[in-house]
């Protein structure tokens, strides 16, 4: 129900204003509620923008950076998703389900990116092997459903390598 039939409902008699003031505000149908959420949205956008320059600067130059540094930088961006996702949990689920999803996602981007600084050569079946062992048990912990999905088609997917690669 939007707040238009919360109004039409009061000039129709079946609502009173007390009522309706009440449903608008137990429900969040007021229009600054709306008007937040269109900011959210903008800003979000926005951060993906600033996000995907960043990224592109980085890709650039990629070569320049120390090895150190891109191990330092993907460490550190790993364990900041987890501490997000701890900070979030209870106030916002949905945002914590977001963060360990990128939390598991930066732990292959930390497997791919010690095998090319360190130019392994090693079967893909390898890796994702090692993806799953620091992976697997992390969704039972968190209770993170996207994670428990994301190791259920990483599961999948390492069964079907290995039995392509054999």
């Amino acid at each position: 129900m939007k707040a238009n039939d919360i109004e039409r409902l009061t000039k129709d008699g079946f609502l009173t204003e007390e009522q309706r003031t009440q449903i608008i505000e137990r429900y969040g149908l007021s229009e600054e509620r709306r008007a937040r959420r269109v900011v959210l949205l903008l800003s979000l956008l926005a951060g993906a923008l600033i996000l995907g320059g960043i990224i592109t600067l980085i890709a650039a130059n990629w070569q320049e950076i120390p090895d150190l540094v891109k191990m330092s930088a993907g460490v550190a961006l790993l364990i900041g998703f987890w501490v997000g996702y701890f900070g979030t949990r209870e106030k916002h689920p949905i945002v914590a389900e977001l963060l360990s999803l990128l939390g598991g996602g930066m732990w292959i981007v930390d497997v791919s990116l010690y095998g090319q600084i360190f130019q392994l050569q090693n079967p893909a079946v390898e890796g994702l092997f090692c993806f799953w062992l620091g992976l697997v048990l992390i969704p039972l912990l968190v209770r993170s459903r996207l994670l428990m999905a994301g190791v259920t088609l990483l599961t999948f997917a390492l069964v079907m390598q290995a039995f392509e690669t054999s």
